[in-house]
Formats: C-alpha cells, structure tokens, sequence
C-alpha cells in the first residue's frame, strides 16, 4: 500500500478521516501507521482538544479513544484566581453525580519568615477534600524532616483543624483567562480535506501538486503561507458554502465543489469550524463537467449515533430544494 502522506509503500492502517474523538465514522485505510501515530498526536489532537470543540463533545458525550468524555467547563474555565488574593486557586469543573457546576479551592501552602531559623507553614484546601486532611499533614511533616504522627496524634490534629480551621467564601468571584487557539486547530481540518479529496477524487489525486502542498504543511513541513495554500478557515458556520447545513449544529459536513479551474473542500465541524479549501488547481484531471455525480460527492455525519450519509452533491441540492 501506498500511504497517501508519506508516499511510501508501507503496511496500512485505519485512519479515521473526520476524528474517533469527534464523532468520526469515515475510515480510509490508505495511512500508514507511523502518519496515523503522527497525524493523531500532531494534527488531529490539537482540533479535538480545542476548547470549543471540547465544550461540544462534552454536551454530545462524545468520549473518543480515552473513554472518557471530557469536561466542558473545566476545558474551558479550567483554574482561576480568587479575587482579591491571586494565592487562592480555584478549578472550575463539572460534578460528575450532580452534572453541575462544581468549584472547587486547589491545595495550595503559604510559608511564613518567623525568625531565628524557624518557618510557619500554612495549608489551604477545599472543604471538599477534608477527608484527605490526614495524608496532608503527614506529607507536609515528611518535607520538614518531621516524625509521622501516631494514628491518634493524627486524628486528633484533624479534629481540631476541622473545629476551627473552616472557612466560608460567601459568593466567590473568581478571574479567569480562556486561552483559544487560534492556529494549531488548522490542519486537522486540512487534513480531512485532503483525505476527503483522496477518496473522492481517485488515487491520480496524491500526484497533484496541490496535494504536495497541503501535505507539506500537515505534516509541518511548511506554513500555510510559503505553501501558497488558498481558502478560509474561520469561526462558525454562516459562510455561504456550508450555511445550508448551519441548522445541523451537531453534525459535520462536507463536499467538493468546482469553481472555476479549481476544486474546493468545503467542510463544517459541528458549528464551530468552517473550511473552503482549494484541494487541486487542474479540475479537469478529475471532473467530466461541472457536476459529475462521481467526483463531487458529499457527506453529513452524525457523532452521537457514528453514522454518516454519503451522495452526490447534486442528490444533496435536490434534497435540500424538495424540503424547503
């Protein structure tokens, strides 16, 4: 086989072209397994785990090759300082009983100059991890060359701590900074491209030098600029190639289209990413007319059930035509 990043012939593998961690459920098999490995941690990772994207597999309860379905509020609030004393720390998550929000203070130790070689350390911790206090204070005492207290020593320290030590934040205001990436995102979707434009287009397709280009800066051989690679990759789904399908707000879609000499893939994730992306400049390589039901093809799917519909583009249009 082939590989259709590395052009060498080497055993295949499965490669998901729209992410597992995203609801993929188009495979080709056409990725050798060292370019899976590299396009899973370096290009697929980065959209998967953008904020946005992660706040939507939250809600679809989308768990990908971890199991484990992430959280949206802690993906996007994460850790924040408490106003007025940046020391304490507080983690913005979701309960997993409950399902709401749950705020939390992180363990967090302040030292204190006493004089004459001696230290007071002072330790704060959430209320929620009172059952824990035991190991602190064994942990902290350990770090200061200290002897472990007895059982009874220690349950004791924890009874007084617990009767005097606990301390009410009424209404916490906690400051925030939300990173979002605004770049790294990017060649997970010039990557479905160029796999959608693989399958619709036929093998002829790795040899085109379009197809050279965007491999180059997917596999981070080149920046999109000296690549000379043409399109838009914005926020959102309202652009006029894939706002027909804005309604479908869960969903991923894609397809190709000619305009002029040019190819296009034009694809939504979800509605928070939408891309044009100029797959070839020599059309007539791969397209019998302007509508060839067998190189412009289309495709929607569905992340909650892992399906996905496959057509034509023209069969598209006339579905789209006979619903309104």
């Amino acid at each position: 086989m082939r590989c259709i990043f590395c052009l060498e012939d080497r055993p295949s593998s499965d490669e998901h072209v729209f992410p597992l961690a995203i609801g993929g459920s188009l495979h080709t098999d056409r990725v050798c397994s060292t370019c899976n490995s590299i396009l899973g941690d370096a290009v697929d990772a980065p959209l998967c785990n953008h904020v946005l994207i992660v706040v939507r597999r939250a809600q679809l309860k989308l768990a990908g090759n971890s199991n484990t379905i992430p959280d949206g509020l802690k993906a996007l609030f994460g850790t924040g300082e408490l106003v007025g004393d940046p020391t304490k720390r507080l983690q913005v998550r979701t309960n997993a009983r409950t399902g709401k929000l749950d705020l939390r203070m992180l363990y967090h130790a302040i030292e204190t100059e006493l004089g004459v070689g001696m230290k007071q350390r002072q330790i704060v911790i959430d209320a929620k991890d009172a059952g824990q206090l035991g190991t602190i204070i064994q942990r902290e005492r350990k770090r200061a060359g200290f002897e472990p207290l007895s059982a009874d020593d220690l349950r004791a320290q924890v009874e007084i701590i617990l009767a005097s030590g606990v301390r009410t934040i009424e209404k916490p205001e906690v400051h925030h900074q939300i990173k979002i990436d605004l770049a790294e995102f990017r060649k997970g979707l010039l990557k479905i491209a160029y796999e959608l434009a693989f399958l619709w287009l036929g093998e002829s397709y790795i040899d085109d030098p379009m197809a050279a280009r965007l491999r180059d800066v997917i596999l981070s051989r080149s920046d999109e600029q000296a690549a000379r690679l043409r399109g838009t990759i914005t926020f959102g789904c309202d652009i006029p190639p894939v706002a027909l399908w804005a309604q479908d707000k869960d969903c991923h879609v894609a397809y190709d289209l000619v305009t002029g000499n040019d190819i296009a893939v034009c694809l939504k994730i979800f509605d928070v990413f939408a891309a044009v992306v100029i797959v070839s400049e020599q059309k007539d390589r791969y397209v019998k007319g302007q509508f060839d039901a067998m190189a412009m093809r289309f495709i929607q799917l569905d992340p909650v059930s892992a399906s996905n519909r496959q057509c034509s583009f023209i069969e598209e249009m006339g579905r789209l035509v006979a619903s309104r």
